[in-house]
């Protein structure tokens, strides 16, 4: 995305730090060829005062919360495939009601807003809007046979967002991985026991 991408000096002329700077610095010349400084006097109206910021508790970062999620998830999985049947929908609804959340965010910041730099964010792979009515469809024992067929969608939309992710084809934040794994490890777990409830109906 254009949001990630390293300012050049012309760009970050914005900063009013960086922009006192170059005011400080530049020049201008004359023409009789010689030069002088396009600001002559600084004056300073109110002191900055440094603060030395307390450092968060690690256990606060993103990514340990994301980390913890996907050490929970992956027991959750470990426990459905024993157990041959699902027994934790309020964490996937947890997690696809708040990525849905987020997608919502991201899909109205790449397409309604007016800021050029968000148009384009490869965060929507897994950050997908949909997720939020995944959380509702889980729940709902008719809507199945639609909760197996978006499974598969969201399953290469995942899939590409690992791609996306390894290749570098977009800045992601490092919490965005074990997070992006999680939801591939709950999609396909939800898609296999969808299509072996469908099959057993269809057997019926």
């Amino acid at each position: 995305m254009d949001a990630d991408k390293i300012a050049n000096e012309s760009e970050s002329m914005f900063l009013p730090e960086t922009l006192m700077y170059e005011f400080q610095t530049a020049q201008i010349d004359s023409p009789s060829g010689q030069t002088k400084k396009l600001v002559t006097e600084k004056k300073v109206l109110v002191n900055k005062k440094y603060v030395n910021e307390q450092n968060d508790s690690w256990l606060l970062k993103p990514t340990f919360i994301a980390c913890f999620m996907l050490f929970l998830g992956i027991l959750l999985t470990i426990w459905d495939i024993k157990e041959g049947r699902r027994h934790y929908k309020f964490f996937d609804t947890l997690i696809f009601a708040l990525t849905g959340l987020g997608g919502l965010i991201a899909f109205y910041l790449m397409f309604f807003s007016l800021h050029p730099l968000v148009k384009n964010n490869l965060n929507l792979l897994w950050l997908n809007p949909l997720n939020f009515f995944i959380a509702i469809m889980i729940w709902v024992k008719p809507l199945r046979v639609i909760l197996f067929f978006y499974q598969i969608l969201n399953i290469l939309f995942l899939v590409g967002a690992l791609f996306a992710f390894a290749l570098s084809i977009q800045v992601f934040n490092l919490a965005a991985f074990p997070l992006i794994v999680l939801l591939l490890m709950r999609s396909s777990s939800w898609f296999a026991l969808t299509k072996r409830k469908i099959y057993k109906n269809k057997k019926i």
